[in-house]
This record gives structure tokens, sequence and C-alpha cells, in this order.
């Protein structure tokens, strides 16, 4: 008897489960914005810009695409986290659009979207990838994120405002403290990269390193008001030490 030749079984969607589960995607929409339209016409005191309903679309769009690549690779990876990223940053616009925001005053909202999206993309390299170098270059987004999130905070508490947080926001520069963070971070990816790579700097790392004295010594300089001109003698110098340092070490 002739063996048979076995062929994989997988398992695939049905294309008229597929439309059906795409079919409920506009009849929602309309409904949301006859819902809107509604709730204006009763003058209830609260008034939304039925328009915005449509800039939701992408929103939706990103987070299906987040959830199927979850669902197929059973990973938070790189297409996952840029899917929700977008999705924060296009949200929190269409949200302060359906709303009607006051831009004058909460613009600081895109700050800590943009920076929580930064945050987001960063997150898989943070927790690994198969190049050590590149993975921990692009962790630093995490720190940049986070720095990006309490930038915005700040503005967002002097501009409302928030006394409990605008009392501790007078007085120093405390948009420095934001700067700081990020350089943190990028000595923080340096340290990771030398983890990853058993040991071993390189130049990337030595570069993540220089990336990261420069911030330090941005945020340094902003925080204390020290005068501007010595951020290049001290650029120099770092950049002077850690080429000085990467000779040596090959020898």
């Amino acid at each position: 008897m002739s063996e048979q030749n076995s062929v994989p079984i997988t398992l695939v969607e049905r294309p008229e489960v597929k439309r059906r589960r795409n079919s409920f995607f506009w009849p929602v929409v309309l409904i949301l914005v006859g819902l809107v339209m509604l709730v204006n016409n009763f003058n209830i005191g609260v008034q939304f810009n039925w328009w915005a309903i449509f800039i939701f679309i992408p929103v939706v769009a990103s987070l299906n695409t987040a959830w199927n690549e979850v669902r197929r690779t059973g990973e938070f990876n790189h297409t996952v986290a840029g899917s929700l990223g977008g999705a924060v940053m296009v949200g929190t616009i269409a949200v302060m659009l359906l709303l009607g925001f006051d831009w004058a005053i909460w613009w600081p909202l895109v700050i800590i979207a943009a920076g929580t999206s930064t945050f987001i993309n960063g997150l898989p390299s943070l927790i690994g990838g198969k190049d050590a170098t590149l993975s921990s270059f692009v962790s630093w987004s995490v720190w940049i994120g986070l720095g990006g999130i309490l930038l915005g905070i700040g503005f967002l508490a002097i501009y409302l405002p928030i006394p409990a947080l605008s009392a501790y926001l007078t007085g120093y520069r405390w948009w420095a403290i934001p700067i700081l963070v990020a350089g943190i971070g990028a000595l923080v990816s340096a340290l990771i990269m030398v983890v990853r790579n058993q040991g071993k700097l390189g130049w990337a790392g030595w570069g993540m390193i220089l990336a990261g004295v420069v911030t330090l010594a941005v945020g340094g300089l902003a925080f204390y008001a020290v005068n501007w001109n010595i951020l290049l003698p001290i650029v120099l110098i770092a950049v002077g030490i850690i080429v000085m340092t990467g000779v040596l070490g090959r020898k």
C-alpha cells in the first residue's frame, strides 16, 4: 500500500464569518453618530461635535490590528505596540474634538498622548529582541516617552490649574526633569546593552552613553539655569573620554 502524504490542517476563518464580523463596523459607527446628534438636540448641557466620531475609525482599525496580531502570535511585539500607540495618539485628539475641549487649556493632553505612544512603542524592545544592540537603542524610547508624559502632566497642572501639583511647579525649571529622565534612561539602556551582549559594550554602547551624558548635561543646565556656553565643552570632554576608553579597551 502506498503511504498517503499527510497534509497539515489549518484553521481558516470562513469568508462568511469574516464578512459578518466586518459588517457590524459601519452600523456601529452610524448608531454612535445618531446617538451623539440626538444628545445634542436634547440640550442637556453637553454638546458633541458629531463629525469627530469618524476620526475614531482609524482608532478602531488600529485596535483591531493589535488584537488580531496578539491572537496570531501570542506576543506583545512591535506591530501590537505600534497599533496601540497610534490608537492612543489619534484617540486622544478624537476625544478632544468630540467633546469640544479648549485647545488653549487642554493641549498638554496631546503631549501626554505622544509620550504614552512613544512609551508603548519601546516596550517590546525593552522586554527583549533578536538584535540586542538595536533593541537597546529602541528601548530608550520608553524613557523618552516617560519624560514626555511627565512634561505633559506638568503643563496640564499649570493650565487647568491643579493646585496640588502647580504649587510644586512654580519657582524652578521643572520642565528639565523630563529631560533628566530621558538622560538616565539612555544610561540604563546602555547597561542593558552590555548585559545582553555578554559584557561587550562596543561603539554602539558608547554612543548610547554619550547620548545619555549629553542629555543629562542639557537637563542639568536647564534645571539649575547654568550658562549654556559650557555645554559644548562638556560634550567635547565626554566624546574624548569615550573615544579614549574605546581605544584602550581594544588593546
